[in-house]
Protein backbone atom coordinates (compact mmCIF):
# COMPACT_ATOMS: atom_id res chain seq x y z
CA UNK A 1 0.00 0.00 0.00
CA UNK A 2 2.95 2.26 0.92
CA UNK A 3 4.25 1.98 -2.70
CA UNK A 4 1.11 2.55 -4.03
CA UNK A 5 0.70 6.19 -2.58
CA UNK A 6 4.46 6.89 -2.58
CA UNK A 7 4.28 6.11 -6.77
CA UNK A 8 1.08 8.20 -6.38
CA UNK A 9 0.96 11.20 -4.30
CA UNK A 10 -1.66 13.03 -5.94
CA UNK A 11 -3.88 9.88 -5.01
CA UNK A 12 -2.50 10.01 -1.39
CA UNK A 13 -3.76 13.48 -1.02
CA UNK A 14 -6.96 12.93 -3.24
CA UNK A 15 -7.99 10.36 -0.78
CA UNK A 16 -7.22 12.09 2.07
CA UNK A 17 -9.41 15.08 1.58
CA UNK A 18 -12.30 12.89 0.68
CA UNK A 19 -11.68 11.24 4.16
CA UNK A 20 -11.08 14.09 6.00
CA UNK A 21 -14.89 16.44 4.39
CA UNK A 22 -16.77 12.83 5.27
CA UNK A 23 -14.86 12.86 9.03
CA UNK A 24 -15.95 16.42 9.35
CA UNK A 25 -19.12 16.42 8.13
CA UNK A 26 -19.61 13.27 10.31
CA UNK A 27 -18.45 15.21 13.52
CA UNK A 28 -20.50 18.57 12.55
CA UNK A 29 -23.48 16.17 12.22
CA UNK A 30 -23.20 13.97 15.59
CA UNK A 31 -22.84 17.64 17.14
CA UNK A 32 -25.97 18.53 15.42
CA UNK A 33 -24.22 21.17 13.30
CA UNK A 34 -26.78 20.97 10.57
CA UNK A 35 -25.65 24.55 8.71
CA UNK A 36 -21.79 23.61 8.88
CA UNK A 37 -22.98 19.57 7.24
CA UNK A 38 -25.05 21.25 4.47
CA UNK A 39 -21.94 23.80 4.25
CA UNK A 40 -19.30 21.17 3.87
CA UNK A 41 -22.17 19.55 1.07
CA UNK A 42 -22.25 22.75 -0.90
CA UNK A 43 -18.85 23.73 -0.66
CA UNK A 44 -17.43 20.13 -1.82
CA UNK A 45 -20.19 18.23 -3.17
CA UNK A 46 -20.24 14.29 -2.72
CA UNK A 47 -18.34 11.69 -4.42
CA UNK A 48 -19.77 8.25 -6.06
CA UNK A 49 -18.14 6.59 -2.85
CA UNK A 50 -20.67 8.21 -0.25
CA UNK A 51 -22.04 5.76 1.57
CA UNK A 52 -25.79 5.85 2.33
CA UNK A 53 -24.92 6.99 5.89
CA UNK A 54 -23.42 9.97 4.63
CA UNK A 55 -25.79 10.98 2.03
CA UNK A 56 -28.44 10.76 4.63
CA UNK A 57 -26.59 12.79 7.42
CA UNK A 58 -26.30 15.54 4.74
CA UNK A 59 -29.69 15.16 3.26
CA UNK A 60 -31.02 15.14 7.08
CA UNK A 61 -29.09 18.47 7.38
CA UNK A 62 -30.85 20.38 4.75
CA UNK A 63 -33.82 19.14 5.81
CA UNK A 64 -33.53 19.95 9.17
CA UNK A 65 -32.30 23.79 7.67
CA UNK A 66 -35.82 23.72 5.25
CA UNK A 67 -34.56 21.91 2.25
CA UNK A 68 -36.18 18.96 2.20
CA UNK A 69 -36.86 18.96 -1.41
CA UNK A 70 -32.62 19.23 -2.71
CA UNK A 71 -32.23 16.47 0.68
CA UNK A 72 -34.68 13.74 -1.69
CA UNK A 73 -33.00 14.46 -4.59
CA UNK A 74 -29.15 13.38 -2.92
CA UNK A 75 -31.00 10.57 -1.93
CA UNK A 76 -33.18 9.21 -4.79
CA UNK A 77 -29.63 10.06 -6.90
CA UNK A 78 -27.86 8.07 -4.68
CA UNK A 79 -30.13 4.92 -4.99
CA UNK A 80 -29.87 5.49 -8.52
CA UNK A 81 -25.98 5.50 -8.40
CA UNK A 82 -26.23 2.49 -6.29
CA UNK A 83 -29.21 0.67 -7.05
CA UNK A 84 -27.47 -2.77 -5.80
CA UNK A 85 -26.39 -1.50 -2.22
CA UNK A 86 -29.46 -2.59 0.42
CA UNK A 87 -27.84 0.16 2.67
CA UNK A 88 -28.69 2.67 -0.21
CA UNK A 89 -32.83 2.31 0.62
CA UNK A 90 -32.71 1.53 3.74
CA UNK A 91 -31.17 5.27 4.22
CA UNK A 92 -34.47 6.38 1.76
CA UNK A 93 -36.60 4.80 3.67
CA UNK A 94 -35.68 6.54 7.07
CA UNK A 95 -35.36 10.28 5.48
CA UNK A 96 -39.39 9.08 3.86
CA UNK A 97 -40.09 8.36 7.25
CA UNK A 98 -38.84 11.38 8.38
CA UNK A 99 -40.59 13.26 5.76
CA UNK A 100 -43.78 11.52 6.63
CA UNK A 101 -44.02 9.52 3.50
CA UNK A 102 -44.87 6.32 4.99
CA UNK A 103 -45.66 4.23 2.34
CA UNK A 104 -42.68 5.31 0.12
CA UNK A 105 -40.95 4.34 3.09
CA UNK A 106 -42.24 1.26 2.97
CA UNK A 107 -41.51 0.52 -0.45
CA UNK A 108 -37.86 1.42 -0.01
CA UNK A 109 -37.21 -0.90 2.75
CA UNK A 110 -39.06 -3.41 0.96
CA UNK A 111 -36.45 -2.52 -2.01
CA UNK A 112 -33.82 -3.05 0.33
CA UNK A 113 -34.67 -6.26 1.86
CA UNK A 114 -35.28 -7.41 -1.83
CA UNK A 115 -31.69 -6.31 -2.61
CA UNK A 116 -30.36 -7.83 0.83
CA UNK A 117 -31.56 -11.69 -0.36
CA UNK A 118 -30.28 -11.68 -3.35
CA UNK A 119 -26.88 -10.28 -2.40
Amino acid sequence: MEKYFTARPNKLRQSTLIFHRYYTAWIHFAQQDYKAVAALYKDTGVTDGATAQTLLRIATSLRKLGNEPEGLRLLERGSEAHSGDPAMFVALADYYTQMGESAKASAALQKSKTLAVVN
